[in-house]
């Protein structure tokens, strides 16, 4: 008896060894940040894959990089379990073969405090000439991540690659919970940061193969669980849903949203867009999303002209504390430019940059309105570009290149470099210029960035144009009220400074009689 309860015993113990050496990592790295483990085919792939989903092994706190292109893929990271640690694609592909259907299908069945970054998600396409390539999904399927729990950030990642995505349920599903990029967001926080859907999602069937309707499917994310915050940045879906039923890049949400300078209310009762918001976050609403009212969090001063722009439309007898005005018309002259602005009537459009002549130091607006962004807010007129921000830009990153055509309106008044310049003007932006989110700004010839301007005058391009220019506002009847110059984030024009007539900038008080720009007025020196 004992020989056998010994020999049991070392039987049990061999096993048990075995079964921890299976455990041990066999991908090339450490898995810190310095020295990931590398996945360099499909081979580690699948070794990634079965560590997780097989032994335990969840890569908590650690870090996993692609090397390569991976092609053929059928198996899925995080299949009843969750991986825990930051994947970074290194800008590679990940080219599925998803032909049969699961739960949780995606590259990354489930996800836990989980990071996923810099990475292309591409399909086996169906044939040498088909523009997509097709996976087969069931619930809480996508593209990318199954399931999100706990914090999940995915950054730079772009569901395309060579050909588009086509997300096709399999027969009999419930079609819940699918989405371009996750499936089902089920608590904790998701972040969305720089990310791109192309693709399309199939007709859903069921298992007698008579069309029927989507439940939860969303361009971007299929359905976001209760308390969960959601966090969009920059996100974009540019696809077709094919089939039935409600369809938004966000399905069904239920938690709190923090994009940018705005937040939503997890029961939508309310939208706040912080007017003094200093991050460096872009306010990025893909989808629509109707709140119960909006609050704008901006002081200003009644008085002085500033820019605004706004992520939604709304009647005008609907706002109180300003009147807002359309840039109608930019004109040269007399070697000067002049800018005209009209008063906006009926109705102020989402998505459409304005100034605006605050006669408190609040903007209200009464009821509910609909909320979603663009990338790129403008309204275009002779060779000008007024171009509304939902983030903060910086004039001076080598990311822009508009420095030395780009005005704007100063805030306040301050002192930059020894030199005063004060609010409701209008100037060129230096380098350290910005403007904060919800803001506008001007941009001279953007398009071709060349020395030819709008209506080939043949400035000499940027190094030309003016320090300021003279904006007149104009009534109803198209009369000029009044006058004012606009001036850059970085400052407008001192109380003593002076301009000629074309709008350069002189050192002191002429003494040639003649007409000039003095602080925003016009003089005659006689």
């Amino acid at each position: 008896m004992t020989r056998i309860s010994t020999l049991f015993t070392l039987v049990f113990a061999l096993f048990a060894f075995v079964q921890g050496a299976w455990a041990d990592i066999t991908l090339e790295g450490k898995g810190t940040a310095d020295e990931p483990y590398l996945i360099k085919n499909l081979i580690d792939w699948n070794t990634f894959a079965n560590l997780v989903n097989q032994e335990d092994h969840f890569f908590e706190n650690e870090y996993v990089k692609l090397t390569n292109q991976i092609e053929n893929i059928t198996t899925s990271v995080g299949v009843g379990r969750s991986f825990k640690g930051t994947f970074d694609g290194g800008g590679h592909g990940l080219v599925l073969d998803f032909g049969e259907a699961t739960f949780s299908r995606a590259p990354f069945g489930s996800v836990e405090n989980a990071t996923i970054k810099n990475v292309q998600v591409g399909a086996k396409a169906s044939s040498e000439y088909s523009p997509f390539g097709e996976i087969i999904v069931e619930d809480n399927g996508s593209a990318l991540v199954g399931v999100a729990k706990g914090t999940t950030r995915i950054e730079n990642v772009q569901i395309w690659n060579n050909v588009g995505i086509r997300i096709k349920p399999s027969l009999g599903s419930t079609q819940r919970h699918l989405g371009g990029l996750v499936g089902y967001a089920d608590y904790g926080s998701l972040t969305l940061k720089d990310v791109k859907f192309i693709g399309e999602f199939m007709p859903c069937k069921d298992e007698n193969g008579i069309a029927c309707e989507y439940n939860s499917v969303g361009g971007l994310v299929g359905e976001i669980n209760k308390g969960v915050t959601l966090t969009l940045d920059n996100c974009i879906f540019r696809g077709n849903f094919l089939g039935t039923g409600d369809f938004h890049p966000i399905s069904t949400y239920i938690g709190e949203v923090q994009t940018g300078a705005i937040s939503i209310n997890s029961d939508h009762s309310r939208a706040t867009i912080n007017g003094a918001y200093t991050g460096s976050e872009k306010a990025s609403i893909p989808g629509e999303i109707t709140v119960n009212e909006v609050v704008l969090n901006r002081t200003f001063t009644p008085g002085a002209f500033s820019t605004i722009v706004l992520p939604f439309s709304i009647e005008l007898d609907k706002v109180s504390g300003a009147k807002f005005y359309g840039l109608s018309q930019m004109s040269y002259e007399n070697g000067k430019w002049t800018a005209g602005a009209t008063p906006v009537s009926g109705r102020l459009e989402a998505d459409t940059p304005y100034l605006v002549n605050p006669s408190a130091a609040t903007i209200t607006f009464d009821g509910s309105v609909t909320l979603k962004t663009t990338e790129n807010p403008v309204t275009t007129t002779n060779g000008w570009k007024f171009r509304g921000a939902y983030g903060r830009v910086n004039f001076g990153d080598s990311s822009e290149t508009i420095l030395g055509r780009a005005y704007g309106f100063v805030a306040k008044d301050t002192v930059i470099n020894g030199t005063q310049w004060s609010v409701g003007q209008f100037a060129k932006a230096g380098s350290k210029a910005y403007i904060p989110p919800m803001r506008a700004y001007l941009v001279y010839n953007e398009a071709s960035g060349s020395a030819k301007d709008a209506g080939g005058l043949g400035l000499g391009g940027a190094a030309a144009l003016p320090d300021v220019i003279e904006v007149k506002i104009m009534d109803e009847q198209g009369k000029v009220t009044e006058t004012v110059v606009l001036n850059p984030a970085t400052g407008a024009i001192s109380k003593d400074r002076w301009f000629d007539v074309q709008g350069r900038q002189l050192k002191a008080k002429p003494t040639i009689k003649g007409r000039y720009l003095h602080n925003g007025k016009i003089e005659v020196v006689k």
